[in-house]
């Protein structure tokens, strides 16, 4: 058999490749996932990776990068934090703290496509992690944006609510990168457009 050694972010690794392991094993029964999670730019050419999943603009120079989701943050909150505001979203917002994960104020871009004034309600907590945020949110603790292909199973399943229809625009999202030279490495590229179709999937199900 033969493995594909995937470099990426906590928040990938555990909110849409773990989830999806028992999948990867009846697409490919001959390879193994190995994926290592680390905030570290590994160098694709020097090191034992065949590719990363990177959150971010895309630009890094000697590797080709594909979008794997939209550059968009998806309004979160737990059924019960919804349900106590009897899904108003003024409510929601003067209830309840939001989370700030991303590097930008999300929360400011947010509000700006919705036409709402944060200007009176609670603080921010800061998380500056997805997975941290997401997880404050399944708990009751917040309102959280969050990437759309970290979240839309969670929505589909009603473990979590999107409060707003409006989504935060950002220049940042999961990208597929690799070299040229891995493309000729056994079962690459096929990985690669599982990833795609996957991620693909998350998004029309949501």
């Amino acid at each position: 058999s033969s493995a594909i050694r995937i470099s990426t972010v906590a928040s990938f690794a555990s909110q849409f490749l773990v989830p999806r392991l028992s999948r990867f094993k009846e697409r490919f029964p001959n390879c193994e996932l190995e994926f290592l999670t680390s905030i570290r730019l590994v160098d694709l050419s020097r090191e034992e990776f065949d590719i990363a999943v990177r959150y971010g603009p895309g630009d890094w120079e000697g590797v080709q990068s594909e979008p794997l989701s939209g550059g968009t943050l998806t309004p979160v909150c737990s059924p019960d934090v919804f349900a106590r505001a009897g899904g108003d979203l003024a409510k929601l917002l003067a209830d309840n703290r939001r989370i700030q994960s991303a590097a930008s104020n999300e929360w400011r871009n947010w509000a700006e496509a919705a036409s709402v004034d944060l200007a009176q309600v609670l603080p921010t907590f800061i998380m500056e992690e997805f997975t941290v945020a997401i997880a404050g949110a399944l708990a009751g603790e917040g309102l959280a944006l969050s990437p759309d292909v970290l979240v839309m199973d969670r929505i589909r399943r009603g473990e979590l609510v999107q409060f707003s229809p409006v989504s935060a625009r950002t220049g940042y999202c999961y990208h597929i990168v690799h070299t040229t030279a891995a493309l000729r490495r056994p079962f690459v590229p096929q990985v690669i457009a599982w990833l795609r179709e996957e991620a693909a999937a998350t998004s029309v199900a949501g």
